[in-house]
């Protein structure tokens, strides 16, 4: 199966600065408006009726949220530290690849494993910056981002344990593994 997507993205922030705030005049603009083509390949190999193997790559964006872009300071509720947007973030393209062997035992059990990797341009990080007032983070565009790992991931069906009248015929145990090796480039 592939693919292509094309997303059109606006986000527009209006504020007004600090040292006028009561002057309808001084209404400051940042505009991110973008185009994206995005896309995607997935490819399913079934050796037997009770395993898979998956391949999929595909392109995605990653957007700033309101926080990340709001430029006043905030104290978080949790840290109590305080923090303040940068109006001038980008969109980061991510490029990511997964591959997947699945099992199947039993009907609803499952056994996995997959590698994966995501490349990430213009990842958006938060940052320390000083100030008089002391530490003060901020987020900015870092150069670049990369994440590779594996993960491991088990589901056990109750049906196989208990009789076909009980109400816990239909839940699950299930155990998730993942391990994560990530490194940013900061200019």
């Amino acid at each position: 199966m592939a693919g292509v997507r094309i997303e059109k993205s606006y986000q527009e922030i209006r504020y007004r600065k600090q040292s006028s705030p009561l002057d309808p005049e001084f209404v400051e603009k940042e505009v991110i408006d973008t185009i994206s083509v995005l896309p995607m390949a997935s490819f399913k190999y079934s050796p037997t009726s009770k395993s898979s193997l998956r391949f999929v790559a595909s392109q995605t964006v990653t957007r700033p949220n309101f926080k990340e872009l709001a430029p006043f300071q905030y104290r978080e509720f949790f840290g109590g530290k305080v923090k303040q947007g940068n109006p001038l973030l980008k969109n980061s393209s991510n490029t990511n690849i997964d591959l997947r062997y699945e099992k199947y035992p039993n009907s609803g059990d499952l056994y996995s494993v997959t590698v994966f990797g995501r490349m990430i341009d213009k990842p958006i990080e938060q940052v320390t910056i000083g100030s008089a007032s002391g530490i003060l983070l901020t987020y900015q565009n870092a150069l670049s981002a990369q994440a590779y790992g594996i993960e491991l991931e088990y589901i056990k069906k109750f049906r196989n344990f208990v009789s076909n009248d009980s109400p816990w015929r239909n839940f699950a145990l299930g155990a998730n593994f993942s391990y994560i090796y990530s490194t940013v480039e900061v200019d």
